[in-house]
């Protein structure tokens, strides 16, 4: 297994130009196995849910942190190179998994009409406005939210931190800012949630969770500077940072549940700001024994893979629910067997290879 990692760093090497963190794909890893164990027997593990802000500030972290690279060495922000590596990091793996899936609904489901419609939602990124809207759909693609809102973030933000670069900078002006209209979104959902809004609007939304990609976009103003304060402060406290909030967001992950409109009211904003020092402190921190956890070889494998992980695991899950009708234990042992085989073809065979041709768009 460490050969297995050695030879992904090595192979992955363009992927990184920020630099490789073992230590994020390892907590990827392991909050898509939380997801995973959600999605199988919800009571379990309802605060899975909690793992999909940090997702989403991850994400926001790194693409933000990216442009921050582009934009000093360039000068600007290469658009075409941006969303040309967005889409062949995302879209063929998730356009193999439509195409297995559309090819089931017309030999063997029913409903083809709703399947279909499942499927465009799926790939033109707007399944989570169908849920947050709460149409009918059969829901073998209903996790296809969270791509739905990282593509309507993509569309956006881009644009908006090129406005924000020319007008003031890579500074703390732009970070506050940032942390202001995360605010603003946090207000947004507490008075849709005072006004009685449905929960599945408010988990879908893009609007109600852009407080967790805006949050992700000001630590990478924060964390950018070498020399910054913040982040050797970090770095200097993430010997226990990482481990009493890793232990703290475990624990909230059994007790979490989306249904609970107290999530919404302010739950969520504690879990986002226990997500910001989670992940400042692994991304400033080095070798404590948080990362040296999530460096684990069988979990950095796991975060490499968590894109396919994620994709296949809810049809899998429920086509042998469902369909077969086979009982929980076949979805504990072939269901997560089959899921781990399909993610790791998808990342050797098309995600991988689509990555090099990423590497032309640097």
């Amino acid at each position: 297994m460490r050969q297995l990692v050695s030879w992904f760093r090595r192979a992955g090497a363009g992927e990184y130009p920020l630099g490789y963190v073992a230590s994020l794909d390892g907590a990827r890893g392991l909050m898509t196995v939380g997801v995973l164990v959600a999605h199988i027997h919800y009571s379990l593990y309802p605060g899975s849910i909690i793992f999909m802000d940090t997702f989403f500030m991850m994400s926001a972290y790194l693409i933000t942190a990216l442009l921050l690279k582009d934009w000093g060495r360039h000068g600007t922000l290469r658009f075409w190179n941006f969303y040309t590596r967005r889409f062949l990091r995302l879209f063929p793996a998730l356009a193999l998994l439509l195409l297995v899936f559309g090819i089931i609904v017309i030999l063997f489901l029913d409903n083809k009409s709703g399947h279909a419609f499942e499927i465009a939602s799926a790939f033109f990124y707007f399944s989570n406005w169908t849920r947050a809207f709460g149409v009918e759909v059969p829901g073998y693609l209903g996790h296809t939210w969270s791509l739905s809102i990282e593509e309507q973030f993509y569309a956006v933000w881009p644009l908006c931190l090129l406005f924000l670069l020319r007008r003031y900078g890579i500074t703390n002006r732009v970070a506050v800012g940032l942390l202001s209209c995360a605010v603003l979104v946090s207000l947004w959902r507490l008075w849709l949630e005072q006004s009685g809004a449905p929960t599945y609007r408010m988990y879908n939304g893009f609007d109600t969770r852009a407080d967790s990609l805006l949050l992700g976009c000001m630590m990478a103003f924060v964390l950018h500077p070498p020399e910054s304060a913040v982040r050797g402060l970090l770095a200097r406290h993430a010997w226990w940072l990482v481990p009493g909030v890793s232990v703290i967001m475990f624990l909230l992950g059994t007790k979490m549940n989306f249904e609970d409109r107290d999530f919404y009211r302010y739950w969520q904003s504690i879990c986002l700001l226990l997500s910001v020092l989670f992940c400042s402190g692994l991304i400033a921190g080095k070798d404590t024994v948080a990362h040296r956890f999530f460096e684990l070889p069988v979990l950095v494998y796991m975060g490499k893979i968590c894109y396919g992980l994620y994709l296949w695991h809810v049809p899998v899950f429920l086509l042998m629910r469902l369909n077969l009708k086979l009982g929980e234990a076949w979805e504990w042992t072939v269901g997560i067997a089959l899921t781990f085989l399909l993610a790791s073809l998808s990342h050797f065979l098309v995600e991988q290879r689509a990555l090099a041709l990423r590497h032309k768009f640097g």
